[in-house]
């Protein structure tokens, strides 16, 4: 039997949809459907449960990059992960959790070695959790640990994110309300590394079904796109007008200008070997979704 936190969640729910014929799966979220995060850590806590658990995917988190209440962050993000790593750890369970290229901040390499540069809570919590899952792993540990930093994820069910979906859901429901979607000035500047939910879903199952490989690895296409390169690739498929807005004061400080992952520790020490999607076809793909195809 598999767990999965944030199983409500928009990564979450696809993981699950992947896995929900091929596996037991108690799904943990804060909704009427799954089961209490916090009351699942109390079960954990019981060896008898605990041994029928084979794996857990800790999607859950707070991601809202614009949440300044520290100890609300820190607890949903650092100290419920840190309970349950330490469950896991004791319980030999083992743990592939969702971390975050937001904390990477501006860069510029993006390697899971460089040195962290957050610049927001959301991105300070999860840049926390990483080093200290890092200092285990540094030290050994008997099993499977994986921490995948997440980049630019967008695709179906993303509604689910609200206002930290994609540039891409926020096209569309624009587009169906006005028939315009809205860009910040200088988006041919604003480059991110955007990467389809499926592909996220598959480096998940790859490490589920790779159990000893451990560390913590990027998770995104390596391939950076401007907000303007997506909006065109969005155009060629749906009819739209662009209009250009000025960024919001308060976020030009705390606004990632660049993000492109470094896939070389995914590929030598993780093994993964598959293509990631490129936009323009996983636009495509998105596309389809929106119509019922």
């Amino acid at each position: 039997m598999i767990v999965i936190t944030g199983a409500a969640g928009f990564i979450g729910s696809n993981i699950y949809q992947s896995l929900k014929n091929d596996y037991k799966i108690i799904r943990v979220d804060f909704d009427d459907e799954c089961v209490d995060p916090y009351d699942f850590l109390d079960r954990l806590k019981d060896p008898e449960f605990a041994s029928s658990i084979s794996a857990i995917l800790h999607q859950g988190a707070c991601t809202d990059t614009m949440c300044y209440d520290v100890k609300y962050m820190m607890d949903r993000n650092l100290e419920y992960s840190m309970e349950l790593f330490k469950l896991c750890m004791k319980q030999n369970i083992r743990l592939i959790y969702a971390s975050t290229a937001a904390l990477y901040g501006d860069g510029p390499d993006f390697k899971e070695t460089d040195i962290h540069s957050p610049k927001n809570v959301y991105a300070v919590s999860k840049s926390l959790f990483d080093q200290y899952v890092e200092s285990f792993l540094e030290t050994g540990i008997n099993n499977q640990v994986v921490g995948l930093r997440y980049f630019n994820v967008y695709g179906p069910g993303e509604h689910r994110k609200g206002k930290m979906s994609s540039v891409l859901h926020q096209f569309k429901n624009q587009i169906d309300q006005t028939g315009k979607i809205k860009l910040f000035e200088n988006s041919s500047e604003y480059r991110r590394d955007f990467i389809y939910v499926d592909d996220v879903v598959s480096v998940n199952k790859h490490f589920l079904q790779n159990e000893k490989i451990s560390g913590i690895f990027n998770c995104g296409t390596g391939q950076p796109h401007s907000f303007l390169d997506i909006a065109n690739y969005l155009g060629e498929i749906i009819d739209l007008e662009i209009n250009y807005v000025p960024m919001p004061f308060m976020l030009k400080e705390k606004y990632q200008e660049y993000t492109c992952a470094n896939l070389n520790k995914l590929r030598e020490i993780g093994k993964y070997d598959k293509n990631f999607l490129d936009p323009k076809k996983g636009i495509a793909r998105y596309r389809a979704f929106w119509d019922g195809k």
